[in-house]
């Protein structure tokens, strides 16, 4: 049963996602939430927040949502700040790559995504906003 809920939330979670997002996903942008996601799970794995990047998935550590021209993107468990700063400097490449069409808000949060009340109810303790082109 609860494999069951789980898999519904996911799917929900991806449609909600694909819904929201017509600007970035018509434009081809796909690959920048990719290189955010694939990235930030790259230097969580390097730092030992987990072994794998599927078992960094699995801990559900990042999220994202996008809107209109802006990916926001959520970490959670974070303990180092030197992995958030890497992270920051992730997001300050792929933003430059993109010439500052996209625009880029990274929120890091202690806690785990569960305790933190949902994907954006919480209130982190940093924040990185990269303003993208209106």
């Amino acid at each position: 049963m609860i494999n069951f809920w789980k898999k519904i939330k996911l799917l929900l979670c991806i449609g909600l996602s694909c819904m929201w997002a017509p600007c970035i996903y018509a434009e081809g942008k796909t690959t920048l939430v990719q290189e955010l996601t694939q990235g930030s799970k790259e230097i969580l794995v390097a730092k030992g927040a987990c072994a794998t990047i599927a078992e960094c998935s699995k801990k559900e550590l990042i999220f994202f949502e996008t809107e209109s021209a802006v990916v926001y993107m959520n970490i959670y468990q974070v303990d180092d700040y030197k992995d958030l700063n890497e992270i920051s400097q992730l997001c300050l490449k792929i933003y430059e790559s993109y010439h500052g069409k996209i625009g880029i808000t990274l929120s890091a949060f202690h806690g785990t995504h569960k305790n933190e009340r949902g994907l954006f109810g919480g209130k982190p303790f940093a924040k990185l906003i990269l303003t993208g082109e209106k």
